[in-house]
């Protein structure tokens, strides 16, 4: 997985798991910011990836994800994961659309 390969941190520890340490959560807000972005998933399906998580746990997710990217203060360590997913893997993402 491409968070993996970033951060070093197996997604098993975050992804299914119901920890709401902040880290994890973070990780898991990236995630769901990159599926469906690179997916075109819908908010329920992304949602039974991470661990049958609700619909509006996924649609928050990707719009703090999206305030990350687009410069929110304060999220620096967030935005660089994220920036560092698409430029390594985001054409692949595209591809497999």
């Amino acid at each position: 997985m491409t968070i993996e390969e970033v951060t070093g941190i197996s997604p098993h520890l975050y992804m299914d798991m119901k920890l709401r340490t902040r880290s994890y959560v973070r990780l898991r807000q990236i995630s769901a910011y990159i599926i469906r972005r690179f997916t075109g998933l819908s908010f329920k399906e992304v949602g039974m990836l991470q661990g049958h998580r609700d619909h509006s746990t996924i649609i928050h997710s990707c719009k703090k994800a999206e305030d990350w990217v687009n410069g929110a203060g304060g999220w620096e360590y967030e935005r660089k994961i994220i920036e560092k997913i698409v430029e390594r893997h985001g054409e692949k993402c595209k591809d497999s659309i």
